[in-house]
């Protein structure tokens, strides 16, 4: 049977009854099938056909075996009901391979677990994920032989990246190196890179926002992930044998004009980063506008561990480093640019670090190093022994000389820190202070390790619909805990397994979750950080939002600026889109604050408008309405702006 005739098969299934196709239907794919998908032993022949027919909540098995063939979601899963695609066999036995990219997510809520994606080195990314590919998860997958970026990202919100491999991102250009990167990101919000590992890239392993677009990318996880390089074994996409293609581990890029962003990075390892066709090559190369806080790293065989960078015309880094490990590299951190904010604390710098500081273009006032040891004679000036750092021998360690830099018995580093209320755990997640104060260095010791005393019970929650929003929006409440420096809170759908979709800063206890399905059921739990360690979960809580309907509601956070490039005559608006039942949005303009007239329409999901032709020198007020076929919404909050 043709291909053509399965699709119509297929969609005359669906129209064949009056009533929905029911959710949580599961469809079949193997490699020759020739049925309509609905059971096993009537499979279908390609993934592709299988998510034309499925719907939120379903589920597509693939059987072992190879699909040559280019997957693109075709409509929207929910937060609640997401659609999922599954290996059926084993993980890694069901593979996507064509010459070309071979996954195209542009719709939200889908899930892929255990499948293989392999683009045969072919001049385009093997993976793309666009601004509408919210809450994604990739799990168990693999991702492999891109002649350009493995994984290309917009900006979408709450991408998971879990227990998956990255690799052979490469792209010559039959003359030279061009970036090719394990995971590159837009404007990405809630991005999560759990359990990772990336490697064999021409570019960086993840690189965040190389546009630097607005309104900037924030609230990004890489959590036990591990980033390398390594000469190449044999040619591999016009590299020659013996090449390191790439550049670094992680690369971050900003927008100066967008708020600072956040990333925390713990128990990552990243080695290999030196020895390439570049110059400073770097396993963490952080910079421009961002906070960064790395706890439990550990960096090897680089040229740079950590490559800081201060303010430039995107602004510079902030940067924690905490409970790091690093050896045989020529350099531990290269400062730059007048960095104004390097906190180094409880790190050792162990065997084959030819140099702990480097300065460029800096003077050290900007870096604070405390409670940190050096395997070698003499401290650099950057670490005084008034911030209680410490250069030690050999036999401070357990076995220096295969690189295990837990602390040996009678070494003068235990009980020679100060207090550091922000780490209470080393990088084995030993509590702070085994003795009378804490030990310097990375790790706490202890002659006999007990077992930690139990943890207290996670935050209490409790979850309520929205009173502005009860058909899409939830507000969650928890009990503060005493020293956090911040919460972790994770979001499942009915019969589906937890993500992270939000952190909160320390003492902030309540937060509220927008754009959900109406009439769903969701579970939610919270936990706390202490520094970046994780406590327990609390309660799970679970609540069903109201059912649509009505008008949508008003857009919030209505913001206007002047066009860099025409300020006497445009200004671009921006707005956070809050409903989930909106046909589009209505702009509208007053030159007295009073009197709107209506500008522009704008298409569903919209956030932005840009308004020009105005005159220079006169004030603008704007304002912005969702509608839809029930009627117009409220409108936002107005703005206005003079231009120049």
């Amino acid at each position: 049977m043709s291909i053509h005739a399965i699709c119509l098969l297929v969609v005359a299934a669906l129209a064949a009854s009056s009533s929905p196709v029911i959710a949580q239907q599961s469809w079949y794919v193997a490699p020759g099938g020739t049925g309509d998908g609905t059971s096993p032993t009537a499979p279908l022949s390609r993934i592709q056909l299988a998510l034309q027919a499925a719907q939120p909540g379903d589920t597509v098995l693939v059987a072992p075996g190879t699909y040559p063939e280019l997957i693109s979601t075709v409509r929207a899963g929910s937060p609640g009901l997401p659609i999922s695609v599954t290996a059926s066999g084993a993980r890694g036995s069901a593979v996507v391979s064509r010459p070309g990219q071979v996954l195209q997510v542009s719709h939200p809520d889908h899930v892929f677990d255990g499948l293989v994606f392999d683009g045969q080195y072919a001049a385009t990314d093997a993976v793309r994920i666009g601004s509408g590919g919210h809450r994604l998860a990739l799990r168990r997958a693999e991702i492999r032989r891109s002649g350009r970026d493995c994984v290309d990202m917009g900006a979408p919100e709450g991408v998971l990246f879990e227990q998956s491999v990255i690799h052979h991102c490469l792209w010559w250009d039959g003359a030279t190196r061009r970036d090719a990167h394990g995971i590159v990101a837009g404007a990405v919000r809630g991005l999560t890179i759990r359990g990772v590992e990336i490697h064999t890239f021409s570019g960086d392993a993840v690189q965040l926002d190389p546009g630097r677009s607005l309104p900037g990318w924030d609230d990004v996880l890489i959590d036990g992930s591990t980033f390398w390089l390594a000469p190449l074994p044999a040619p591999a996409n016009g590299f020659a044998a013996g090449v390191v293609p790439g550049e670094n581990g992680l690369d971050t890029k900003t927008n100066g004009a967008a708020p600072r962003a956040s990333i925390v990075i713990r128990d990552t390892v990243a080695h290999g980063f030196r020895g390439g066709l570049i110059a400073n090559m770097a396993a963490f190369n952080i910079k421009e506008q961002v906070e960064a806080t790395l706890d439990g790293v550990t960096v090897s065989d680089s040229e740079i561990a950590f490559r800081l960078r201060g303010p430039g015309g995107n602004g510079g880094a902030w940067v924690h480093l905490r409970n790091a490990v690093v050896h045989d590299v020529l350099t531990g951190i290269r400062y730059e640019d007048a960095i104004e904010q390097v906190e180094v604390s409880h790190v050792t710098f162990g065997g084959g670090v030819s140099r702990i500081f480097q300065a460029a273009n800096a003077s050290w006032g900007g870096v604070d190093v405390r409670n940190t040891l050096v395997l070698g004679s003499s401290l650099p000036k950057e670490a005084p022994t008034s911030g209680q750092n410490l250069a030690v021998g050999t036999a401070a360690f357990v076995a220096a000389a295969t690189h295990d830099y837990r602390l040996a018995a009678g070494t003068p580093a235990i009980d020679g820190g100060v207090v550091l209320a922000e780490i209470p755990l080393d990088r084995a997640g030993l509590p702070r202070v085994q003795g009378a104060a804490p030990d310097i260095g990375a790790y706490e010791y202890a002659a006999s390790i007990e077992p930690p005393p139990p943890q207290p019970s996670g935050p209490a929650l409790t979850a309520t619909l929205s009173p502005t929003d009860p058909t899409n929006g939830v507000r969650l409440a928890w009990t503060n805990v005493a020293g956090e420096s911040g919460y972790e809170i994770e979001r499942a759908p009915a019969g589906g397994g937890f993500a992270r979709v939000a952190t909160r800063p320390a003492d902030k206890a309540t937060w509220s979750d927008s754009r959900l399905t109406s009439g769903s059921t969701y579970r939610y739990r919270v936990r706390a950080l202490v520094g970046t360690a994780p406590g327990p979960w609390g309660n799970d809580v679970s609540l069903t939002l109201a059912p649509e309907g009505g008008v949508p509601p008003a857009p919030t956070a209505l913001a206007a600026r002047l066009s860099s490039t025409a300020p006497t005559t445009t200004v671009l608006l921006t707005w956070q889109d809050t409903s989930l039942n909106e046909d589009g949005f209505y702009v509208e303009r007053s030159t007295d604050g009073v009197a709107y007239t209506r500008i522009a329409t704008r298409a569903v999901n919209a956030k932005t408008y840009t308004s020009g032709s105005l005159t220079s020198g006169t004030t603008y007020w704007y304002r912005v309405r969702a509608f839809n076929s029930t009627g117009e919404g409220a409108v936002s909050a107005a703005v206005s702006i003079t231009t120049q």
